[in-house]
């Protein structure tokens, strides 16, 4: 699994791995975010291209985005450099809610295709993108 270097690398990375050639790993296991930030988003993998998928979060009534990012569906692409598969995505603004006790957690799927004729890996709920409320 690689191990993001922050003086290196983009903040708010989520790496993910495959161990065993069948389970999906996620460092971190979630990623906070504050709300009204736009932020940056990337999600690396060096094991295959992947799909994330987002879904509703569960019992937050009256949230303005159903998704922290403009689309529910995201694919990743192939970076020739760095030979890693990559997705980039900004939280938007409006996700999350500004005020109250509770963070809103945006759950995802993943599905992520290993080499050769190895069926796809899926997870269907993947660790949460995060998003704080103002404090206060």
């Amino acid at each position: 699994m690689i191990v993001p270097d922050p003086a290196k690398d983009l903040p708010n990375i989520i790496t993910m791995g495959v161990l065993e050639r069948r389970n999906l790993t996620y460092m971190p296991s979630e990623l906070k975010v504050d709300y009204g930030a736009e932020t940056l988003v990337t999600w690396v993998s060096e094991d295959g291209p992947f799909t994330l998928s987002f879904l509703p979060p569960v019992g937050e009534e009256g949230l303005v985005t159903e998704t922290p990012f403009k689309d529910r569906k995201i694919e990743s692409s192939f970076d020739e450099k760095k030979k890693l598969h990559l997705a980039h995505a900004t939280v938007l603004k409006e996700a999350g809610r500004p005020t109250g006790k509770e963070p809103v957690r945006y759950h995802y799927t993943v599905t992520l295709q290993l080499g050769g004729h190895a069926p796809p890996l899926e997870d269907p709920e993947c660790p949460p993108i995060v998003v704080l409320p103002l404090p206060g």
